[in-house]
């Protein structure tokens, strides 16, 4: 089909949906309910525009590969916003020549990526300043009740998957953007440090993964005063971390798997949670985004056969994904203030060295993006079709067959949680006997639009590229 109709074009206008003003609740369900694009999904109607993978395999699938249409869902954000992703790009930023640790403090611009973290909370509320995009953050999650309340703790979910030797060149959390979020909340704010928890309970005893490097830690203490108050929590814990204590069995999911039930006590008493995955591909789920990034939260015990979209032992798709229980628990996604997805460094595949990106805008740099949303259906959706764009660059370097052969079809969890009222493959995400509805917009870019910011017709896709020059936070004209 053509490219679709203007109507669709702008996040903030009432369009395919009952009610796109949907306030979420704080269970991470969204009020009204969106169209139901099951039967579209199904039939494989693909858009122009976006390139598509050949995957290697051979055999034959209920559904089609590059599965491409009209926007899914119901969008979320503050009202006007709905449907908002801000992607902050500076290449100045990454200063990595390819030599030494990606990781090492030189290589990335802090100043930079507290620019960047900066305009991309203003251009994702509205705000002037950064003191009063928080206020606004808070008071949305509060209903308009109020903003933050000292005493009120947020935990900060970054990603150290790959955090067993403090040596290797995985890609990880970058230290620069954890500082610049703890600075940007401490500051401007007004949030205690010692109401502040970073944490990975990632437990791995083979490769001790999640377990919180020195570069991250020592790095983020340097300011001192308030900064030395803040929580660091892994599963190993000592040398100033604390270690994580679970609670009993507090989530549940719609079809029996190997997921953990529990989640870290300081998570279940925080009243707000930060969600900051990193911009990489998966060997098994095919991506690992801002869902995915939460195999972190839970307790030992990972699914890896439903998340598999190559696994039939457990059905075709479209089918259940625990992903989508994840996402609108109110212990994980209900507590979720904001999410940023840490694309300073990127990788096609897990446990990989960062690679420099080829398609446009990078220009075979790496991303030295940071994206933000309210909407972590609508996040993930950009960052997959990103994905996917790395993929198909002939030029590109560091692909991965297996993650390849899955990229296809690994959008299967973003259409479960669009329609999660009502998924494609029939299962019923529920909590506390309260069924799921729409947990975000999905769509796939259109590659061939003019600009960057009109690849997308219902998710508000802001690309903002920032000034060469730095100096006071200042706006830039969308591309």
């Amino acid at each position: 089909m053509g490219r679709i109709k203007k109507k669709f074009r702008h996040a903030e206008r009432k369009v395919c949906f009952q009610d796109s003003t949907a306030r979420t609740n704080q269970a991470g369900t969204a009020k009204g309910a969106g169209c139901n694009r099951r039967a579209f999904i199904r039939s494989g109607v693909g858009a122009a525009g976006l390139l598509i993978l050949t995957p290697s395999f051979g055999a034959a699938r209920s559904e089609p590969p590059g599965l491409r249409g009209p926007a899914i869902g119901v969008p979320r954000g503050m009202p006007g916003k709905e449907g908002r992703v801000v992607w902050q790009h500076d290449p100045q930023a990454v200063k990595w020549t390819g030599s030494g640790y990606w990781w090492q403090d030189a290589n990335t611009d802090q100043a930079r990526v507290e620019q960047m973290l900066s305009l991309g909370l203003r251009n994702l509320t509205d705000a002037g300043t950064d003191s009063a995009a928080w206020n606004a953050l808070f008071r949305h999650f509060n209903r308009g009740a109020a903003g933050y309340t000292p005493g009120e703790s947020i935990v900060i979910k970054i990603n150290l998957n790959n955090a067993h030797d403090p040596n290797d060149n995985n890609i990880d959390a970058t230290q620069h953007l954890v500082l610049a979020l703890l600075k940007s909340l401490i500051r401007d704010a007004g949030v205690p440090g010692a109401n502040l928890i970073v944490y990975d309970a990632t437990y791995n005893t083979t490769y001790n993964r999640g377990r919180i490097p020195d570069r991250i830690f020592d790095y983020c203490r340097v300011p001192g005063g308030e900064f030395l108050n803040v929580i660091w929590m892994d599963s190993y814990g000592g040398n100033g971390r604390t270690i994580k204590v679970l609670t009993g069995n507090v989530l549940t999911y719609a079809v029996s798997n190997s997921c953990g039930a529990q989640i870290p006590t300081l998570v279940k008493n925080a009243k707000y949670l930060i969600n900051m995955p990193l911009l990489k591909g998966h060997t098994t789920a095919g991506v690992t985004l801002a869902a995915k990034n939460h195999y972190g939260t839970i307790n030992t015990g990972k699914d890896h056969t439903y998340i598999d979209p190559l696994n039939t032992s457990v059905g075709n798709l479209p089918r259940y994904n625990p992903l989508v229980d994840i996402m609108g628990s109110p212990e994980i996604g209900g507590k979720t203030l904001l999410y940023i997805m840490d694309a300073l460094y990127a990788a096609l595949a897990v446990g990989a060295t960062p690679v420099r990106w080829t398609p446009a805008p990078f220009g075979n740099h790496y991303p030295s993006s940071i994206l933000l949303s309210l909407d972590p259906v609508a996040l993930d959706s950009v960052s997959y079709d990103l994905l996917v764009a790395a993929y198909n660059d002939p030029s590109q370097t560091g692909k991965n067959t297996t993650v390849g052969d899955r990229l296809p079809y690994a959008d299967n969890y973003l259409h479960e949680a669009a329609l999660a009222d009502n998924p494609p493959s029939g299962i019923v995400y529920s909590h506390g006997g309260n069924r799921f509805s729409s947990l975000g917009v999905h769509e796939h870019a259109d590659f061939t639009a003019p600009t960057i910011g009109q690849r997308y017709q219902t998710i508000s896709l802001r690309y903002n590229a920032s000034p060469v020059n730095l100096g006071a936070p200042s706006w830039t004209a969308y591309s």
